[in-house]
């Protein structure tokens, strides 16, 4: 299994570094360039949900079947997923995952 941690203030060039770490990993882990621009994608919308936290750890995480990343804030946030957010979550990752306390989690498969 391969982890990495990252650690950052909830704004834009944070967001910037995320979404080059983001195509990074996944293509490191074998994805195509289409499955990568998903989750790149995938990962800007969420970042955009945590943008009034103060800081967020992302970690990315790939186990030979699945990729993962997960943002969480450093405080809980009350997240508002509008209907174009979530239809970009549920359809550029094959599982997401937003839970009371602003912790969000994308998954695609391998």
């Amino acid at each position: 299994m391969r982890v990495i941690d990252i650690h950052g203030p909830a704004d834009e060039p944070f967001v910037s570094v995320a979404r080059t770490a983001a195509v990074a990993f996944a293509s490191s882990a074998g994805l195509a360039i289409d499955q990568c621009d998903e989750l790149r994608l995938a990962l800007h919308e969420a970042c955009g949900l945590l943008l009034d936290a103060d800081a967020v750890d992302l970690t990315f995480a790939e186990d030979g079947h699945s990729l993962s990343m997960s943002l969480r804030p450093s405080a809980p946030v009350a997240c508002r997923l509008s209907p174009q957010s979530e239809l970009v979550l549920k359809t550029m990752t094959d599982r997401f995952v937003l839970d009371q306390d602003g912790m969000i989690t994308l998954e695609k498969l391998l």
